[in-house]
């Protein structure tokens, strides 16, 4: 079985499927073992995903930008969306550190402080 054998089950019989934060990022680390082609090490690697990040910032002002005017367009709000969580998974994992775990403290550091 290949490193997508468990993502590919995932993906195929994801009815009703509910994950983790920390799932999210287990699944994302497996398809970019099996996928990645750019800069391995840690600081590469978190470079080159910045450099996507503020790609799809760009993406995401101009979906608005044409929705404003009322023109279409073929890029979608809803990959764009997707994407950030894929990036915040990538970040999390080359920092070694539980998205999940950053999502919760963030949170409570909002609500509670």
């Amino acid at each position: 079985m290949s490193t997508l054998g468990p993502l590919r089950d995932l993906l195929e019989h994801r009815t009703d499927l509910s994950l983790t934060l920390d799932e999210v990022q287990q699944y994302q680390r497996m398809f970019d073992e099996a996928n990645w082609t750019s800069p391995a090490t840690g600081l590469e690697k978190r470079r080159h995903i910045l450099f996507h990040l503020a790609i799809l910032v760009g993406k995401l002002a101009r979906i608005e930008e044409r929705a404003d005017h009322r023109v279409e367009t073929t890029d979608s709000f809803n990959d764009a969306v997707a994407d950030l969580l894929v990036f915040a998974a990538q970040l999390a994992s080359v920092a070694d550190v539980s998205l999940q775990d950053l999502y919760l403290d963030r949170l409570t550091g909002l609500v509670i402080a």
